[in-house]
């Protein structure tokens, strides 16, 4: 039996005509008739622009923790992306100190794990990529860390 598409309408936003929709992930959603007959008025809903940017450019971008890098294109504009992330990530001192405090266990060689994190994912095909790279980092380093207790 297949399983039933579930539709979270709370990603969703009501819109009052089908132009609206131009150039959105939508959805329109046709009424049952009523007893009498009468067909009551399509429900036009588009899906909410997620609010992080991809950044796809590094040459003018600003770079924040939670800053999410395209992951399209050929290896070497990604690298480039990505790059541009860790270099940004280690000139920012409130950066640094977050991870300094989260992972500076004795026995843990933080800069060592950042940098085999950064080289695992310029390595990655296009379906493996990832876009949010504080995310990535973060489990990457906490998973590591836990290695080097045992």
């Amino acid at each position: 039996m297949p399983k039933p598409k579930r539709i979270d309408l709370n990603d969703y936003e009501a819109v009052s005509s089908l132009e609206d929709l131009e150039g959105y992930t939508s959805l329109v959603i046709i009424p049952f008739k009523q007893e009498d007959g009468t067909q009551p008025p399509n429900i036009c809903l588009r899906k909410r622009l997620s609010p992080f940017v991809e950044i796809k450019n590094v040459e003018n971008a600003q770079w924040f923790q939670d800053c999410r890098i395209n992951k399209k294109g050929s290896k070497s504009q990604y690298a480039e992306r990505v790059n541009w992330w860790f270099k940004n990530a280690m000139l920012d001192e409130e950066y640094k100190d977050l991870l300094n405090d989260a992972f500076s266990d004795k026995g843990f060689n933080l800069p060592e794990a950042f940098e085999r994190a950064k080289l695992w994912l310029k390595g990655r095909t296009v379906a493996q990529r990832k876009t949010y790279i504080h995310k990535f980092v973060w489990n990457w380093l906490t998973k590591s860390a836990q290695w080097a207790k045992k």
